[in-house]
């Protein structure tokens, strides 16, 4: 049995699918912007990841000057 940062108890061995999300929840997992992600488009996921890499990178260079 694992403690969850919520200081609960969690079993590993509950494998069903409500099983698997509710144990996420109770490890600190947003949920529900997982599954809004999962509406997306896979291009628009890669476009939404290119642009969160493309501001990273910018304010990377940004604190180097």
């Amino acid at each position: 049995m694992k403690i969850a940062k919520s200081g609960k108890k969690v079993s590993s061995k509950n494998t069903s699918q409500k099983g698997a999300i509710e144990t996420a929840r109770v490890y600190g997992i947003d949920i529900s912007a997982l599954m809004m992600n999962l509406k997306r488009t896979p291009s628009e996921r890669v476009r939404r990841h290119q642009f969160a890499f493309n501001t990273l990178e910018m304010l990377r260079k940004a604190k180097r000057i």
